[in-house]
């Protein structure tokens, strides 16, 4: 006794099923994540110690200010952008450690601010550090 459709044609069916084989595939993913995730890699990096513990070094502080009207302040005394360059190359000359802190007014342009910075690059120096104000706690 054989089981026969009622158009008894005898058709092969040859589509693949791929839900079984994604089911597989994740499953093989999922463990292979979980694996990987509990090997532990050994490896000999130190990682440095903190500097702001122990013994640090002092810099040479210069305090460089920009107002609204794009006025340049070095040390709270005015002055102008081209005398800027060479004040900054010789206190880097006299002071290798030399730390520009940057200030300048909410309302000064960026461009004024731009300016400096490029100055002080210019001038051989890579530590700049803006100041902010805190905002205040309601």
């Amino acid at each position: 006794m054989s089981i026969q459709s009622k158009d008894h044609s005898e058709s092969v069916i040859s589509e693949i099923n791929v839900t079984p084989l994604v089911d597989i595939m994740l499953v093989i993913f999922i463990v292979f994540l979980i694996a990987l995730s509990s090997i532990k890699i050994n490896s000999n990096i130190h990682l440095p110690k903190d500097i702001s513990s122990g013994n640090t070094k002092e810099h040479f502080n210069v305090n460089v200010s920009i107002d609204s009207q794009g006025n340049l302040f070095l040390n709270n005394k005015s002055i102008s952008p081209s005398k800027f360059v060479n004040t900054m190359q010789e206190m880097k000359v006299s002071h290798p450690d030399l730390v520009v802190h940057v200030s300048g007014d909410e309302n000064a342009k960026f461009e004024n601010v731009s300016q400096m910075i490029k100055a002080c690059q210019t001038a051989g120096i890579n530590k700049i550090k803006f100041l902010t104000q805190a905002p205040q706690k309601k």
